[in-house]
């Protein structure tokens, strides 16, 4: 059995619909989520440890979805579940 409980790695576009971040999250039991993201506005980089609650994590179920400022620019980047994102498309 593994203790994996999370895993993501996306591209994120900006504004302009343009591929320019990036975003990799991984979850263990017990442990802080390990984050590296790259702004898709403003390009800026940052590796993380995350507390794996609000108000990183917010909904429930399958509206549960991730919510990330750039500590640079402050753009917000809201990354769904990847499931509701394919339906979305």
């Amino acid at each position: 059995m593994s203790d994996l409980e999370y895993v993501t790695n996306r591209d994120l576009t900006n504004s302009q619909g343009k591929s320019s971040g990036k975003i990799k999250i991984l979850k263990m039991h017990g442990e802080d989520a390990q984050v590296e993201f790259v702004c898709p506005e403003c390009g800026f980089k940052k590796d993380s440890r995350v507390k794996w609650m609000e108000p990183f994590v917010n909904g429930a179920g399958s509206g549960q979805y991730f919510l990330l400022v750039c500590g640079k620019c402050n753009q917000k980047t809201k990354i769904l579940r990847l499931k509701k994102e394919l339906k979305k498309k």
